[in-house]
């Protein structure tokens, strides 16, 4: 399995790859909302696609990338980049996805803290030119991380019975010196 890859260090988390002993808790966390639309809207997870992803994470792979999100050496979360279901990733365009496990670990600037230094990270190393991301309009935390750190809402979507909030920033809109 994979021991190496990306690794981003914030102000308090690191955004590293998950380790082999990490799938059972990542698995155990995800399962724990697989009837939750607002988190997994196609169901809950693949227990042998979530190895797989433990195996590659960490590499960036056609505009897909798992990071665990890391807080003094405990896995509190998950961040990362995906093709979004049913639509054509275009070079430099990258969709943002985030969910940390546990109450206790939300609210206290970690998503965000997390949030902003892998949008540094795909501005600067990646490419990316727009990223994008969507939350459940139920979710006030999350619309609140993506308005304080610049993105613009773009408006609401429904797919897959729920109703999200889409919100994008710009290369340019984000202020990145490409140097």
């Amino acid at each position: 399995m994979n021991n190496s890859g990306v690794v981003i260090r914030g102000e308090r988390v690191v955004l590293r790859p998950f380790r082999p002993e990490e799938l059972d808790q990542w698995h155990s966390a995800r399962m724990a909302s697989a009837d939750d639309r607002t988190q997994f809207p196609v169901g809950p997870p693949d227990p042998e696609r979530l190895c797989e992803r433990v195996e590659r994470s960490g590499e960036l792979r056609h505009g897909t990338l798992d990071l665990a999100v890391d807080v003094d050496g405990r896995l509190i979360g998950e961040i990362g980049t995906y093709a979004e279901p049913g639509r054509e990733m275009r070079p430099g365009l990258f969709f943002l996805s985030i969910a940390l496990f546990r109450p206790q670990d939300r609210g206290r600037g970690l998503g965000t803290d997390a949030v902003r230094v892998l949008c540094d990270w795909l501005f600067r190393s990646a490419g990316a030119e727009r990223i994008e991301s969507s939350t459940a309009i139920s979710n006030p935390a999350m619309r609140g991380v993506f308005e304080k750190l610049g993105f613009g809402f773009e408006g609401v979507k429904s797919r897959w019975d729920v109703d999200w909030a889409h919100y994008a920033v710009s290369r340019e809109q984000w202020n990145v010196d490409p140097s």
